[in-house]
C-alpha cells in the first residue's frame, strides 16, 4: 500500500477497538482460509435461487456483500461504519472514516483488529462460476470480478508509517 497522496487528512497513528452497542446492521461477511469454500458454496446455492450478492477475493479471502447473508461458523460479520466495513460489534478508534480517507478513494476498505484489507469495490453480481471454483477449493483462482485484483492486506500501522 502506498502513501496516501495529498488527501489532506492526517493518517491515524494506531488502531484501537472498543465494543459497539448497538451492533451495526450486517452488510457483508468475511471468511479466510478453509472457510472460503463453505461460504462460496452457500452463495452459489443462494445465487441459483435468484439472490444477488457482490463478492471480491480469492482462495485465501472472500468478502461477500448483499442482503440476507448466510450465517456460518468461521465468518466475520461486517457493517458499514461510514464508508468502511468493520466488525458489527466493534468500533475503531481513530474512526473508520479517518482510516478510509487515509487509504484513498475507490477501494473497499475492511478494518479488522489484526489488519486492514483493501480491494476494488465489487460491482455487479458475483460470478457464479468463479464462486463454484472457490467452493471446490481449487487454488489459486482468478478474482471474482474480471477487473478486480486479489484482496491486498496491510497491517494496522498507519499509511506512510513505513511498516
Amino acid at each position: 500500500m502506498g502513501e496516501p497522496g495529498g488527501s489532506g487528512v492526517a493518517a491515524p497513528t494506531a488502531l484501537v477497538w472498543h465494543p459497539r452497542e448497538p451492533p451495526l446492521p450486517v452488510a457483508a461477511v468475511l471468511v479466510r482460509g478453509p472457510a472460503v469454500a463453505g461460504l462460496a458454496a452457500r452463495i452459489v446455492e443462494r445465487s441459483d435461487r435468484g439472490e444477488l450478492f457482490r463478492a471480491v477475493g480469492d482462495h485465501e479471502w472472500l468478502v461477500v456483500m448483499g442482503e440476507n447473508l448466510p450465517w456460518l461458523d468461521g465468518v466475520t460479520y461486517l457493517g458499514w461504519d461510514g464508508e468502511a466495513l468493520t466488525p458489527t460489534t466493534m468500533r475503531a478508534a481513530p474512526s473508520a472514516e479517518l482510516w478510509r480517507a487515509a487509504l484513498g478513494p475507490g477501494e473497499l476498505v475492511v478494518l479488522l483488529p489484526e489488519q486492514i484489507l483493501t480491494a476494488p469495490m465489487p460491482e455487479g453480481p458475483a460470478d457464479r462460476e468463479r464462486l463454484a471454483t472457490l467452493a471446490a477449493r481449487a487454488a489459486p483462482v482468478a478474482p471474482l470480478l474480471p477487473t478486480a485484483p486479489l484482496i491486498s492486506e496491510t497491517t494496522t500501522a498507519p499509511p506512510g508509517d513505513g511498516g
